[in-house]
């Protein structure tokens, strides 16, 4: 028997279908640091981050016999843990004296979940617009709308770009 790792999302989902565990956590270990990012940066609590993301796998778990052949395992995840992220916000609202004052923490917080996944998925785990407007459900331009102004939000509390050092003159 081949390794997990060196096996294919599909097989691993081929096999987590049919209830093997260990491949099933193969393919969510697969994904876990990425996914861990995301939850943290949509709830910006261990704690809460811990918690969606035992919520999320076991609903991915139960609803792996879903997946068809040509579902991105990848991407279905990612869709997963964002629902349960979304769900932890819905459940124990988002306190604005909990919230960070300065800062990037402080700018993704003053940003509504939906946006503020916009812009994690994008300009932190390195999706392109159409792969994340894919996992939210979003059509392109809708994404594209709550991306730009999200960032536009955001910028306010990023750090000033260094100006870029003068080229230097040759001397003659």
């Amino acid at each position: 028997m081949p390794k997990t790792r060196r096996l294919s999302d599909a097989s691993l989902v081929r096999r987590s279908q049919q209830g093997d565990r260990r491949a099933f956590g193969a393919l969510v270990g697969r994904y876990d640091a990425r996914l861990r990012g995301l939850a943290y940066a949509l709830l910006l609590d261990p704690r809460a981050m811990d918690e969606a993301l035992s919520s999320a796998y076991l609903r991915a778990w139960r609803d792996v016999v879903r997946l068809t052949a040509k579902d991105d395992a990848g991407v279905w995840l990612y869709r997963v843990t964002y629902n349960a992220c979304i769900d932890a916000l819905r459940r124990d609202g988002e306190s604005p004296s909990t919230r960070p004052r300065k800062g990037t923490r402080a700018g993704l917080a003053s940003l509504p979940p939906t946006d503020r996944v916009a812009v994690v998925l994008v300009d932190r785990e390195g999706f392109t617009p159409e792969g994340a407007a894919r996992i939210l459900g979003l059509p392109p331009a809708d994404f594209d709308a709550r991306l730009e102004a999200a960032r536009a939000t955001l910028a306010p509390y990023l750090p000033p770009r260094p100006e870029p050092a003068p080229a230097r003159q040759p001397t003659p």
